[in-house]
């Protein structure tokens, strides 16, 4: 079975581990040319493009980094409410650009044919590659008309999913039991949106 606090340490650490490194790397951006310019009294127009490369890598953290840490925090409430199931196939069907970065559209195989609607998924952490190991099977947690989690234990990959027809699978939700429902909201699903 899978360690789901073990799964989440690893994520928040990874996160706060990429944040502190592109934060260090700006901050350096930013004050060569203020270091080099007062040690060595060097005054080149080009000192100017390690301020501009820092600073856009400022703006760039501060867009990139809230969307990894509402990913990641949905994932937590969502493994934390429904138990994990294990899929043993995960088929990327394809996957596009946008300013969340990447979204994969996949298929998770269902052990019951005809409940497998098409997910879009995007790495809690934004990574922008397909995670290695699905093809030894994952684990989902959640209710797929809603939305859901995928673990890929063989790395601790965590990816947060939605139905890619958001739409065609409201006449699902809207007959759900009250239980449903419930968890759903709490799981956060009902705000997310992966486009």
């Amino acid at each position: 079975m899978v360690n789901i606090e073990r799964i989440l340490k690893h994520n928040t650490v990874a996160l706060a581990r990429s944040f502190a490194i592109h934060l260090i790397v700006c901050v350096v951006l930013i004050t060569i040319p203020i270091i080099l310019s007062k040690a060595a009294e060097w005054n080149s127009p080009f000192m100017g493009f390690f301020t501009v490369a820092g600073i856009v890598g400022l703006i760039f953290m501060g867009f990139r980094f809230p969307y990894a840490i509402l990913w990641l925090r949905q994932c937590k409430k969502a493994l934390r409410l429904y138990p994990l199931e294990f899929r043993p196939h995960l088929i990327q069907k394809g996957k596009s650009r946008n300013r969340y970065g990447t979204v994969f559209t996949l298929r998770i195989r269902d052990h019951q044919p005809g409940r497998e609607p098409q997910m879009k998924a995007v790495n809690a952490l934004e990574r922008h590659t397909w995670p290695k190991g699905v093809e030894d099977g994952v684990w989902v947690a959640g209710d797929l008309p809603f939305g859901g989690v995928i673990v890929v234990p063989s790395n601790d990959c965590l990816m947060i999913m939605q139905p890619e027809k958001w739409d065609k699978l409201a006449p699902e939700r809207d007959s759900a039991d009250f239980d449903r429902v419930t968890r759903a909201r709490q799981a956060g699903f009902a705000k997310l949106r992966i486009h």
